[in-house]
């Protein structure tokens, strides 16, 4: 898993509002420099300030942090 390399930024929140899982109406969170979908377990990395949230970017949650989540 590669972290994205720019200090965190905090996305604005009527951004991450209206932000969810590609295709679907599931909620995402920000968490750190990621876009983050728990009900996925799975994470999209924030780019200079973007969230880049394309399918072939996300990332699964690691498994300290999936497991967590149950």
């Amino acid at each position: 898993m590669s972290e994205p390399k720019q200090d965190e930024q905090k996305l604005p929140a009527d951004l991450l509002e209206i932000l969810s899982y590609p295709g679907t109406n599931i909620p995402v969170t920000q968490e750190g420099n990621w876009i983050v979908c728990r009900d996925k377990g799975v994470r999209f990395p924030i780019e200079q300030g973007i969230p880049v949230m394309l399918l072939e970017r996300a990332e699964p949650l690691p498994a300290e942090e999936a497991s967590a989540a149950q």
